[in-house]
């Protein structure tokens, strides 16, 4: 019995084609050379800090919920990020999307920038360093004064995906930003690209222990947010009947 349930948890976590992202637009092409526009810029860590610390004013938003609760990167990944600015080693680009508001959210780079925020903020000590293994053990506050100001004034480099890029080249430009890395389910991606209060009921909804005990989806369908991808569905479906929405056949 135990096997049969197994199987069946395992034959949804590939509900109905949610692997990888794969738009199928057919004018993809002509879309990217009439409606793509992307800006490269540069930041300081300072200036960054002081944006995402008010999103309001900064316009800059760096929303965990696009990777859930947890952190990914452990204490020894994120020193040695800090590490490599330190050292003044180039990092990889940072990409935000802005939407028709002028909020700019960030989607490629997160744990990196969740990373510097902790150490700029006192919340982590820098640990198992191989080539600064003198700062190990210290906070932002306890690096000498030369340190902290390298550190402030490192450039980010800034890719900014602008209107009016439409939908399909979204999709199509961060499928092919992740196929270096873990590739991101359609789930995720929603989750990345369309925030407001949808989202975070969905969020919330998941975290439900009566949602929770009635799935029993393992972790990892939890991780590639299986689990939000189908309260989506039953909201959509609730809705058809409902007649609070229209389909289109």
């Amino acid at each position: 019995m135990n096997n049969e349930v197994d199987n069946k948890n395992e034959e949804f976590e590939e509900f109905e084609g949610e692997e990888s992202l794969n738009t199928q637009a057919e004018n993809l092409k002509k879309d990217y050379k009439e409606n793509l526009r992307i800006s490269k810029e540069r930041i300081s860590i300072f200036d960054i800090n002081r944006k995402l610390d008010n999103p309001k004013r900064g316009l800059i938003e760096l929303d965990p919920e696009f990777q859930r609760d947890d952190d990914r990167w452990d204490d020894k990944q994120k020193s040695e990020l800090i590490e490599s600015i330190l050292i003044g080693i180039p990092l990889p680009v940072f990409y935000l999307f802005q939407t028709s508001n002028g909020m700019r959210q960030v989607v490629d780079g997160r744990q990196r920038l969740r990373a510097i925020r902790q150490f700029y903020k006192d919340e982590l000590k820098l640990s198992k360093l191989t080539i600064l293994s003198e700062l190990n053990g210290k906070k932002f506050s306890e690096l000498e004064p030369l340190l902290q100001n390298s550190f402030e004034d490192y450039q980010l480099e800034i890719y900014a995906l602008l209107p009016p890029t439409n939908e399909d080249i979204k999709f199509n430009l961060f499928d092919r930003l992740n196929r270096g890395g873990t590739q991101l389910n359609h789930q995720e991606m929603r989750n990345a690209l369309y925030q407001g209060a949808s989202t975070k009921l969905i969020n919330e909804l998941s975290r439900d222990e009566n949602f929770k005990k009635a799935t029993n989806l393992k972790e990892n369908a939890i991780k590639t947010m299986k689990d939000r991808y189908l309260i989506l569905r039953f909201i959509v479906f609730y809705l058809i009947r409902q007649e609070k929405i229209e389909t289109k056949i």
